[in-house]
């Protein structure tokens, strides 16, 4: 049977979604990495650039919850101009109030903001998108919103970190976000719904997948928090720190489909387990290597990438899985709800072991937590049946620091064909 393709009346409904997506990202992007550097070169310790970093991430759950109330009170568009105009002032104040309590509350309000800006996106998406085509879109999307974080990265050698020119490209991108959005004549609907099940329920159908999303949140909120810290600490220049960023994300955006592919055909739990432990096999492998063989660093970082991020989407597959069609929205909610709560314990407490025993505890606290959620997995594959085969869904990428849990809607109408799809596209 042929494969059905996204037709052109809904390529135009949501070009201008994508356009603002990737302005967003590319604004996002920089502005972590740069963060990280100027927090750095300002005297700020590891445990205090981790604390300003997880505020960020507070904030987004924050504003995964809140934000819904005030986009259907105002409507997509304006409450979308009204966040990204307050992210574009907050991009200048970082440069004009430099202090760990100034930037805790900036970033908290970053993340808040941000989230909310996605939420509508992914609420348009749904809107704009029927449901024959909603899988592929959300892969484009995802692919979209990595490539584009990915492009950030060489951003940082624009102009000096320590300069106002930088912060100043960010807000510029951020605005621009605003162009193609508030241009389009798309309507929207303004319901954003996100739908409750209860947490013991769903921990008792997908233990793996909660646990997971939890210590998910935690080493990977580390990694972009304090990844360009780390390379500071370890002697790395800017374009250095900005490559070795660039590359994990790279990683990530060319192993998802391979990788889904696999766990479509095999016991997702299987997959897991393995990913899981190649990321932290490869973290051991970058505390050994550190950066001075710089190739091997970053083909190890790349793999790095491409095995711990998309653990997430393979997790939430998995719950997926075993759950009715009307509680997908809400398994999607209490993942993201658990990955948001490791997310904010994630850069404090890595920052913290940074600041007491040195760079190298950056990939070893990572390896410690991966090592210890496949042992995890490893029990529960021992002590649980075997998920039926045709009970599976088409694997999605979905990337988790990027999305709300309105990207389940999408999600949910995902097939195996919408990956193959999204690894034409990407």
């Amino acid at each position: 049977m042929q494969r059905e393709t996204v037709s052109t009346s809904v390529i135009v409904a949501i070009a201008p979604v994508l356009a603002a997506v990737a302005l967003l990202t590319l604004g996002h992007g920089l502005q972590g990495t740069l963060l990280g550097i100027r927090g750095g070169r300002e005297g700020m310790s590891a445990g205090d650039i981790g604390l300003v970093m997880s505020a960020y991430f507070a904030g987004f759950a924050a504003g995964s919850v809140w934000s819904p109330s005030v986009i259907m009170g105002v409507g997509h568009i304006r409450a979308f101009a009204a966040f990204a105009s307050i992210t574009s002032a907050i991009a200048l104040v970082y440069a004009l109030h430099i202090s760990v309590s100034g930037w805790l509350v900036l970033r908290f309000l970053n993340g808040f903001c941000y989230a909310a800006m996605i939420v509508v996106v992914e609420s348009w998406l749904n809107a704009s998108t029927p449901s024959r085509s909603r899988g592929r879109v959300l892969a484009t999307y995802g692919a979209l919103m990595m490539g584009a974080w990915a492009a950030s990265q060489p951003l940082i050698g624009v102009a000096n970190p320590e300069g106002f020119v930088l912060f100043a490209v960010i807000s510029i991108l951020v605005s621009l976000s605003l162009v193609p959005l508030t241009l389009s004549r798309g309507a929207v609907s303004p319901d954003i719904q996100a739908s409750r099940s209860s947490i013991s329920r769903l921990f008792a159908i997908s233990p793996i997948a909660l646990v997971g999303g939890f210590l998910i949140g935690v080493w990977t909120s580390a990694f972009w928090g304090l990844g360009p810290t780390y390379g500071q600490l370890s002697g790395l220049s800017d374009t250095e720190i900005a490559t070795f960023m660039s590359v994990v994300m790279i990683g990530a955006l060319f192993a998802q489909w391979p990788v889904g592919w696999l766990s479509d055909v095999i016991d997702r739990r299987v997959v897991i387990g393995l990913v899981t432990l190649l990321s932290g096999l490869c973290a051991i492998a970058l505390t050994k290597i550190g950066t001075e063989d710089w190739e091997v660093f970053l083909l190890t970082s790349a793999l790095y990438g491409g095995a711990s991020v998309t653990i997430y989407s393979i997790c939430l597959a998995h719950i997926n899985d075993r759950i009715d069609a009307d509680e997908i929205v809400a398994a999607a909610s209490a993942l993201l709800l658990f990955y948001a709560i490791g997310s904010a314990l994630g850069p404090i407490t890595i920052g913290i072991l940074i600041e007491a025993f040195g760079p190298a505890t950056f990939f070893a606290a990572a390896a410690a937590l991966q090592f210890g959620f496949a042992a995890y997995v490893i029990w529960r594959l021992l002590t649980d049946s075997r998920q039926p085969e045709g009970d599976k869904q088409g694997f999605v990428a979905m990337p988790a620091n990027f999305t709300s849990h309105m990207a389940a809607e999408l999600h949910k109408h995902g097939t195996a064909d919408d990956r193959e799809f999204a690894s034409q596209t990407s």
